[in-house]
């Protein structure tokens, strides 16, 4: 057992240099996960707060340009692509494009402070070439808010793990901590996606929210669309 915490240990160790870059890469593959992770690595100090910010922060927004650029040049073969012959991801498409023609650009703002909508909606906005400078507008304001709540549960996680490791100094115990923390975090990552995916009517979700913050919307993203 002591063999394999050690070569566990030793393994970890020798990616540190490489979290950078892991986390850059895993923004575009799995960005919610990354980003909790980040956070997570940011409160246990294995890697810095302003580096791992802006690193978390331009994964994100790069990856919201990626998939407005798979729309823009695919068009609707990209939407096609997407739902790939999934009813559930069909009916999702529709309630978008629903949402996305009464509300234009504050759809791609609220969509990036979730994680089910978001790139059904970015390839969207691409194929209907949805103006660049408005998408950037929404898409870098949306990523720094989403970076921070998402990276902010991370480094909650991170916070309780250090606070166990300082309580039990025994390694095992610290191995098992480790492993109910990401157990809860994968938990949580599949219990909220499930509810996005299966319950969450866009179009209502946004009128409720346009009812109830007319006025802040009018003024932070200006007429609609």
């Amino acid at each position: 057992m002591e063999a394999l915490i050690q070569t566990l240990q030793g393994y970890i160790g020798s990616i540190d240099q490489y979290w950078y870059l892991i986390l850059f890469v895993g923004l575009f593959i799995e960005g919610f996960s990354a980003l909790l992770i980040g956070g997570f690595l940011i409160s246990i100090g294995a890697i810095a707060l302003v580096p791992g910010i802006i690193v978390l922060s331009a994964g994100e927004i790069l990856a919201g340009y990626m998939w407005y650029g798979v729309g823009a040049w695919g068009g609707t073969a990209s939407l096609q692509w997407f739902v790939r012959g999934r009813p559930s991801r069909e009916r999702l498409l529709t309630r978008v494009r629903k949402a996305f023609e009464q509300y234009g650009g504050a759809v791609i703002f609220l969509a990036k402070v979730t994680f089910s909508i978001t790139i059904v909606t970015q390839i969207l906005a691409g194929s209907l070439k949805y103006p660049f400078k408005k998408f950037s507008l929404y898409n870098i304001t949306g990523s720094l808010i989403w970076v921070g709540i998402v990276a902010g549960f991370g480094f909650f996680f991170g916070a309780s793990y250090q606070a166990f490791v300082d309580y039990w100094d025994s390694v095992s115990n610290m191995i098992m901590v480790a492993l109910v923390t990401i157990a809860l975090v994968m938990l949580f990552r599949s219990l909220f996606r499930s509810v996005i995916t299966e319950y969450l009517d866009v179009a209502e979700g946004i009128e409720r929210i346009h009812t109830i913050s007319h006025r802040w919307l009018r003024k932070l993203f200006g007429p609609h669309e």
